[in-house]
C-alpha cells in the first residue's frame, strides 16, 4: 500500500448511486463509464464502501474457503484474500483486501443486489448489448459463449458477465449494465430479447 487516502468515487450503477472510497489506481476500468463528476454531486448515496489493499499477501498452500456471515443487518465477508463488514442499516462498510487484487468486487456485488431488489430489479448472470432496437440480454450456463456473443456482434456491450434486468414505473421491461466485467456503454434499455445461449 502507497500510503495515500482512499479517493471518494461516485458511481451510478442501474440507477443505484453508490460512493467508494479507493484508491484511483485500484479501480477496474470499466468503473470509469459509472463514475460521477464532479464527485459531490451525489450528495446521498444508497451505500458507502470504503475499500484498501493492506492486507498481508494471502498464503499459496493450505488456504481456507472464502466465508459469508450474517448478524442481523451486518454482513461478514471474510478469505484468505480479504476481509470486510456491509452494515445495511448504516448504508455503509469497509473491506480490505491483498495488494494486487480486486476482490472489492465482492462486496460491490452483493450492495448491488440488495439494492436493485429494493426497486424491482435483479442482477442476472448474462451478457447485455444495446441492439438496434433496445438492449439484448444473452444468458446461459458459463462456458456458453456469452462472452463470445459480446465480442461478435458489433454493439456497445452493456456488460458481458452482469446486467441488471428491472421493472419500470409502467411495468415495461428495462435492461442495463454493470461494470462487474466487460463494459462499453452505461445505458439503461428497453428489453427488446432474451436469448438462452447452449454451447455447440
Amino acid at each position: 500500500m502507497t500510503g495515500d487516502l482512499p479517493t471518494p468515487v461516485s458511481l451510478v450503477i442501474s440507477n443505484v448511486p453508490l460512493r467508494l472510497q479507493i484508491r484511483e489506481d485500484l479501480l477496474d476500468p470499466p468503473m470509469a463509464l459509472y463514475r460521477v463528476r464532479p464527485e459531490p454531486a451525489l450528495a446521498r448515496p444508497a451505500f458507502e464502501l470504503t475499500v484498501t489493499d493492506d492486507l498481508p499477501p494471502a498464503p499459496s498452500a493450505g488456504e481456507e474457503p472464502a466465508s459469508i456471515r450474517l448478524e442481523g443487518e451486518r454482513v461478514w465477508l471474510r478469505s484468505p484474500y480479504y476481509d470486510g463488514c456491509l452494515d445495511w442499516e448504516a448504508g455503509s462498510g469497509v473491506f480490505r483486501q491483498s495488494p494486487g487484487t480486486r476482490f472489492y468486487r465482492v462486496p460491490l456485488q452483493m450492495i448491488l443486489v440488495r439494492k436493485l431488489l429494493e426497486s424491482d430489479a435483479l442482477l442476472v448472470h448474462g451478457c447485455g448489448l444495446a441492439g438496434p432496437a433496445g438492449g439484448l440480454l444473452f444468458a446461459g450456463p458459463s462456458g456458453a459463449g456469452k462472452s463470445t456473443v459480446a465480442g461478435l456482434a458489433g454493439w456497445p456491450v452493456l456488460s458481458d458477465e452482469l446486467c441488471t434486468v428491472g421493472l419500470g414505473p409502467d411495468h415495461e421491461v428495462w435492461i442495463a449494465g454493470t461494470p462487474l466485467g466487460l463494459s462499453t456503454d452505461n445505458r439503461a434499455l428497453p428489453l427488446a430479447g432474451l436469448y438462452w445461449l447452449e454451447q455447440a
